[in-house]
């Protein structure tokens, strides 16, 4: 084996015996110097030169790293993890956004002004729904996801403390009854040349799964099967990288009566429910049509996200158990975000439960 360029491990003979050493820089004591110990002369070149050959590599891929931009680390994240992900349709856009703002700066010189600069082109670029400041974050949260995935090459970077604040207090927004049905009313009512009954079956699908709406555009024709009454949903909320990941959940009576009464069943097994069955090529973004629709109804202050904790609410106060409810909705059986999040029992449901008592 030819000797590699570069002395970082060195090779010397023992004075006393016929001993050989190898001496590098210690791995884990800085300024420490290691030595290994070898019987024969060509064990001690081996090891000597194999100790080279690494280092040299490690190097030159230290060097190939420090060449990173972000846009290299948004494509390897896209490539290999964002395009698997139930929330792609999300992620992938904003890491693209991102490359559009920031992808010529190399993660080696990468500073917190460059953050800012991302935040301040978010805040000013009209052409954005986005109007939050948790909605601004979310473009932070997708770079960061795509910087750790590439920690093993690009070392480190700047963190996001004052960029993503990650604690915020839960929403405890639940519908009415009342508020629910003027909703769907609203649905048929025509308004700039337009009506939005397709938003009917989407409210349906939210409000008796308690999916999230990035679950419910993933579902498919195949995923229900009637005769056990379970729709399949894939999981959004996973850890990166992990494969996919299915939760079964219960058909409601009311989400079944849709079901057959639209003859969803006869469409190909991989149509998404939300498509074809309701006109359109592909899964549609419905939160604009939402909004409308709560407009129209005279409703104040209702995403379609609470849609999830109404109904979760729901299902709690039907007497389902909090273990199964937690499964359905794809929490942990042992997790408090089911009741700590997003249970808010409604005050008829606390007064008709008080009134047991006096039974």
């Amino acid at each position: 084996m030819a000797r590699p360029k570069g002395k970082f491990a060195k090779l010397t003979k023992s004075k006393t015996d016929s001993r050989w050493y190898v001496r590098y820089p210690h791995p884990d004591r800085i300024g420490r110097i290691k030595t290994e110990t070898f019987r024969t002369e060509t064990e001690a070149i081996d090891r000597r030169d194999s100790l080279n050959a690494l280092h040299e590599s490690d190097r030159k891929k230290q060097l190939k790293a420090e060449q990173w931009t972000l846009a290299t680390v948004l494509d390897v994240w896209v490539k290999e993890v964002a395009n698997d992900l139930a929330s792609s349709i999300k992620e992938v856009p904003r890491a693209e956004y991102i490359k559009g703002v920031l992808g010529s700066v190399r993660v080696a010189d990468l500073t917190k002004d460059h953050y800012r600069a991302l935040l301040d082109h978010i805040r000013n670029d009209k052409t954005r729904r986005t109007k939050s400041e948790r909605g601004f974050e979310a473009y932070f949260v997708t770079l960061r996801t795509a910087l750790n995935h590439s920690k093993d090459e690009i070392k480190s970077f700047p963190k996001f403390k004052g960029f993503i604040k990650g604690n915020y207090d839960p929403r405890d927004r639940v519908a009415s009854e009342a508020e629910m049905d003027e909703l769907y009313t609203a649905c048929y009512f025509e308004k700039g040349g337009r009506n939005r009954e397709h938003l009917a079956t989407i409210i349906t699908w939210l409000h008796e799964t308690a999916c999230r709406s990035g679950e419910l555009k993933t579902i498919r024709v195949g995923d229900i099967d009637l005769e056990r009454g379970i729709v399949k949903i894939r999981q959004s909320k996973r850890k990166t990288g992990s494969k996919t990941k299915y939760r079964d959940c219960g058909i409601s009576p009311r989400l079944q009566e849709m079901i057959i009464e639209s003859n969803l069943l006869d469409y190909p097994a991989d149509t998404l429910v939300i498509a074809e069955p309701l006109g359109f090529e592909k899964a549609i973004d419905f939160k604009r049509a939402f909004a409308t629709a709560c407009r129209i109804a005279k409703i104040d202050d209702l995403h379609i996200h609470d849609l999830r904790t109404t109904g979760i609410t729901n299902m709690l106060e039907r007497e389902l158990p909090l273990p199964l409810v937690a499964s359905m909705v794809g929490h942990e059986a042992e997790s408090v975000m089911t009741l700590k999040v997003y249970t808010k029992f409604r005050s008829k449901f606390i007064a008709q439960e008080m009134q047991k008592m006096a039974a």
